[in-house]
């Protein structure tokens, strides 16, 4: 699969999920953003256990 953004549409969607993500964490996986793309909709979506952020 082959994913297109402009350059403005990806910074706005990863700042936005970052804001969940943790600087520093003992569990790895909490320092990603999660890409779930589907046909026409593209899910960005992060979180530290205590809040997360999708948009």
């Amino acid at each position: 699969m082959k994913l297109v953004f402009s350059k403005s549409e990806l910074n706005k969607a990863v700042g936005i999920v970052m804001k969940a993500v943790p600087v520093r964490t003992t569990m790895n996986i909490l320092e990603c953003i999660l890409i779930d793309a589907t046909t026409n909709v593209i899910k960005f979506t992060g979180n530290d256990m205590e809040l997360g952020i999708e948009t």
